[in-house]
């Protein structure tokens, strides 16, 4: 007799297997996916970087890369401020792709541009002040420094990396 097909017993040891291999592998793949968001978040932060050097070449050629006030390059639509790209929403839409980031900022007035969050796949406004920062994002600021009686020199620019919870 010529029987086609599975016996319960071979469909019942492959399923087994199956789900062994599911729960081993499952981590794993959980593991990557938090890789590949902090890949991303540090590709954008090369890309910041790469973008600002850019831009203040562009500022040099022009005699603005000392500036302590922000200025527009002229031709350009981009703010620098003493040697760094001015740091608000808008001006670093402008100087590189920020499509599948969230770009935003808890200050207002230029005078206090200074420091702006990054996060993934999310898009905010200036007003998004309920949201946890310190998951899964970048920080891209420079520190005043208030040694002298004057409003504050920037310190350097920093990007730092925040990464629990990607």
């Amino acid at each position: 007799m010529n029987n086609k097909g599975f016996t319960l017993i071979e469909m019942v040891v492959v399923i087994v297997l199956l789900g062994i291999l599911a729960v081993t592998a499952a981590p794993r793949f959980l593991g990557i996916s938090r890789d590949a968001r902090i890949a991303t978040l540090d590709a954008f932060a090369g890309a910041f970087w790469s973008a600002n050097d850019v831009v203040m070449g562009k500022a040099k050629m022009h005699g603005l890369e000392h500036s302590m006030e922000i200025i527009t390059i002229p031709g350009t639509d981009i703010d620098i401020r003493d040697g760094y790209v001015a740091l608000y929403p808008d001006n670093i839409k402008r100087i590189m792709q920020t499509d599948g980031y969230g770009i935003f900022q808890f200050t207002s007035g230029k005078r206090f541009y200074s420091q702006v969050w990054v996060k993934l796949g999310e898009k905010y406004d200036d007003k998004a002040f309920d949201i946890d920062v310190k998951n899964c994002a970048l920080l891209i600021e420079r520190k005043r420094n208030f040694t002298d009686l004057n409003d504050g020199n920037l310190g350097e620019l920093k990007v730092l990396k925040f990464y629990d919870g990607c």
